[in-house]
């Protein structure tokens, strides 16, 4: 399978908030280039959301059936991106409905976001500890250029 972010609401929702925010979901999904897999919520008839991530994508075969390897350091900004933009996704909705969330990597717990979209110091420091292991630069548009290219480099994956 691989290295998945989960994620879990921590407070019951009402349906309705429940089906805006899987629709929002679903629209994302199509409207952003996800480094491996997008954001996505098991369907679950409770009051709560469950959803998870696949992060990283140390190798994928092309079109053509060619295996290509990810360089590591890119792998990790990747991921690092894709964690970075699905807990901001989580704390706008924290902060419009009134619900936190959980959040666990590889099946361990890593911070929370509270019902007012803030980031637990654990997220804090592991979303610090990915970008740390990306070698990635410090200066935030320098970082979002190198995202880019990353995301040109291997832009096969995607079967272009």
């Amino acid at each position: 399978m691989g290295v998945a972010l989960t994620y879990r609401s921590s407070s019951k929702l009402e349906p309705k908030i429940k089906e805006a925010l899987l629709a929002e979901a679903a629209a994302l999904r199509e409207t952003r280039r996800w480094w491996c897999e997008p954001i996505g919520f098991l369907e679950s008839p409770g009051e709560e959301l469950l959803g998870f991530t696949k992060i990283f994508n140390s190798g994928y075969s092309d079109s053509s059936g060619r295996l290509i390897q990810v360089d590591n350091a890119d792998d990790f900004l990747m991921a690092w991106n894709d964690c970075r933009v699905i807990s901001e996704i989580l704390a706008e909705w924290s902060k419009r409905f009134a619900m936190g969330w959980s959040l666990l990597l590889e099946e361990q717990p890593i911070g929370e976001i509270t019902s007012t979209g803030e980031f637990s110091r654990e997220l804090q420091a592991t979303l610090a500890d990915l970008l740390k292991m990306a070698r990635a630069p410090t200066n935030e548009e320098a970082r979002t250029r190198l995202v880019a290219e990353i995301d040109e480099k291997y832009a096969s994956r995607r079967g272009v």
